[in-house]
């Protein structure tokens, strides 16, 4: 790791914690993005170094701490310019990584995407479905939108926005990932959790409301073509 890498973590590592971070864009979620390019880079080409500060900057946006600075600066990406402007990074890397940590969050890629942006976008996706993840996903959301619909408790496509839904938009990044590869990076036991859990949430809010518990269509929706191989076969 570069000086540069080790200064922006030990600057980061206080602050992507609570009250300053953001549950689920916090240090235990930007450390294993970090580690998950040593397992992307198996597949895909990127500069590992660039990966590495991108993948301890792409939540800047999510610290508490930062807002006033980001603010002042003019935005996230004049603020991450400032910060790479004291890098060894050239020209060319220092606009890349700015650009994969500004669209990482978007859901579908596009072929201008550069290989660092797809890395940075496989391992944030595939990170959510870890245990802890689901958790933080849920406690995120819990504090600003309804558990479900009761309205429209199932069709999570058009139900409005709940935690329920956003477990169901996770969902659908399985058939989203670039390759197979990525695929094979969620942990199979971690996404059956996953599964198990929204089968019985369904099932708890069907009863709870005294109507047709229709989760599994849900889950056959937001998997799509690979609802056969992680739904019945994991």
């Amino acid at each position: 790791m570069t000086e540069f890498a080790q200064a922006i973590q030990a600057w980061l590592s206080p602050i992507y914690v609570s009250p300053h971070g953001e549950g689920g864009h916090d240090l235990i979620h930007v450390c294993a993005i970090e580690k998950l390019g040593l397992r992307i880079a198996q597949f895909l080409s990127f500069d590992p170094e660039e990966y590495r500060v991108a993948s301890w900057l792409h939540n800047l946006d999510r610290c508490f701490a930062l807002q006033p600075e980001i603010q002042r600066a003019g935005g996230l990406k004049q603020y991450l310019g400032a910060i790479l402007g004291r890098s060894p990074f050239n020209e060319a890397s220092r606009n890349r990584i700015v650009d994969a940590i500004l669209q990482h969050s978007k859901r579908l890629d596009e072929p201008a995407d550069s290989s660092l942006l797809t890395a940075l976008r496989i391992a944030d996706r595939v990170e959510r479905f870890t245990p802890l993840n689901i958790i933080a996903s849920a406690a995120h959301r819990g504090h600003e939108l309804p558990l479900y619909d009761r309205s429209q408790p199932f069709g999570f496509r058009t139900m409005r926005p709940c935690v329920f839904k956003f477990f169901f938009w996770n969902l659908e990044w399985v058939g989203m990932l670039p390759s197979d590869e990525a695929r094979a990076l969620i942990n199979p036991a971690y996404l059956r959790f996953f599964l198990d859990f929204l089968r019985l949430l369904g099932r708890d809010i069907a009863e709870r409301e005294g109507i047709e518990n229709r989760v599994e269509e849900d889950l056959k929706a937001a998997l799509g073509a690979y609802y056969e191989k992680w739904a019945l076969n994991h």
